[in-house]
């Protein structure tokens, strides 16, 4: 089988694996991306996203929302971690930056502008 194909059938597993720990942190009418790493709710975003946020909720891959408040966030890492209301989420691990090499291939997936489970190596 040709290597490129391979490759594409493996990145499709991937997607569809890790899809469903990938969410949409909805704050007004933007719409930002999340990882859940606790099934308890607990999700990882970005500090920008939640800055000064009133009511924001999350989108969960098949289509379910969830309201979220702001557990904490830090503006030096531009991190943010939400608390969904609601549990027995399926999780992503973090990886281990320490094993990541430069020129890794790595995969971004996420909600940028609204467009729901973008997928980019």
């Amino acid at each position: 089988m040709n290597l490129l194909k391979q490759l594409s059938q493996q990145l499709e597993a991937l997607v569809q694996k890790t899809s469903p720990a990938v969410v949409g942190v909805l704050r007004g009418q933007g719409q930002a991306t999340g990882v859940v790493l606790a099934q308890d709710g607990y999700v990882l975003t970005n500090a920008h996203v939640v800055e000064g946020a009133r009511r924001m909720s999350a989108r969960m891959n098949d289509g379910d929302e969830h309201r979220a408040h702001v557990v904490g966030a830090d503006e030096r890492t531009d991190l943010a971690v939400l608390k969904l209301d609601t549990n027995h989420l399926p999780t992503l691990p973090l990886a281990d930056s320490r094993e990541v090499n430069v020129g890794q291939l790595v995969v971004a997936i996420g909600n940028p502008y609204r467009f729901e489970r973008s997928v980019s190596l």
